[in-house]
């Protein structure tokens, strides 16, 4: 696991996958209260639903990251390491795992045009910030930092 990583109340790192995960807390002081809108769908085990939708949320985020370098293990360590990557991951997943909550996993779409959708249109945008900890280039960089 990435001793580097650091957990706080917005972002904590999944010890499972080693992948960040955004909050509860983080999507409250969003606006976006999950508890009350499974409260009101009578969700059966809102911990679990709660849990699937922010892990699912950083597995969009992460496979995004991933798909534009082979050097997968480097990027995850350079999220763990780095606190401004840190914020700016923070802020990707804070953004798709509200647009999975506000449209669902696309992914498992069987319908190709929403598969293509899976994607909040403004991830790369956010993720392609280039940093000086990373060489003047971004997370997404297929080279070598």
């Amino acid at each position: 696991m990435l001793k580097e990583a650091v957990s706080n109340d917005s972002m904590a790192l999944d010890e499972t996958t080693g992948r960040f995960v955004i909050t509860e807390r983080a999507l409250l002081d969003a606006g976006i209260d999950l508890r009350a809108r499974l409260a009101g769908r009578k969700a059966t085990s809102p911990d679990k639903l709660i849990d699937r939708l922010v892990k699912t949320g950083s597995r969009m985020v992460y496979a995004f990251i991933h798909g534009h370098s082979t050097r997968n293990i480097a990027q995850d360590r350079a999220i763990a390491s780095l606190p401004r990557l840190r914020e700016i991951v923070f802020e990707a997943l804070l953004m798709q795992t509200i647009y999975v909550i506000d449209n669902g996993d696309l992914s498992n779409s069987t319908k190709p045009e929403e598969r293509a959708a899976r994607f909040h249109p403004d991830l790369e945008g956010i993720l392609d910030i280039p940093l000086p900890e990373l060489g003047g280039h971004s997370i997404l960089f297929t080279g070598v930092y």
